[in-house]
């Protein structure tokens, strides 16, 4: 994309993804609900800095405050189940069930190509401009 802090988070979490489709393991399922976090965080703390910085005064309609609702809930939401399926086994999860792999690499490459691909250019640009 167009902001390589994030782009190297979106690898980190891609090689997390990778080494759990790999190992199937609690450990791994563990690496990418770390990655994710960190990853989701540090992109929610940039984009409300420089795309959504003035949303909280919008009054009426906002287009980037639906926009904004919308990116971070489905990162609540791929959190809620990574954390989910690591109790269902009490956090050890020694074999991760094949279709739950399945579910979340689809849901974290939807989501890139649904949310994160529409705030590469305007954060992007809102990063040079404060340089």
């Amino acid at each position: 994309m167009l902001v390589k802090d994030l782009d190297d988070e979106h690898a980190q979490c891609e090689a997390a993804l990778e080494a759990l489709l790999e190992h199937r393991d609690g450990a791994a399922l563990r690496g990418v609900l770390e990655a994710f976090e960190e990853h989701f965080a540090h992109e929610e703390q940039m984009l409300d800095a420089h795309v959504y910085a003035d949303v909280a005064d919008a009054s009426g309609f906002s287009a980037l405050a639906g926009q904004r609702k919308s990116h971070f809930g489905d990162h609540t939401r791929q959190l809620q189940m990574l954390r989910a399926e690591l109790a269902r086994n009490g956090g050890s999860a020694a074999i991760v069930p094949a279709p739950f792999i399945d579910e979340v690499m689809r849901t974290f490459e939807r989501h890139a190509a649904d949310y994160d691909a529409t705030y590469a250019e305007p954060l992007a640009a809102a990063l040079a401009a404060a340089a």
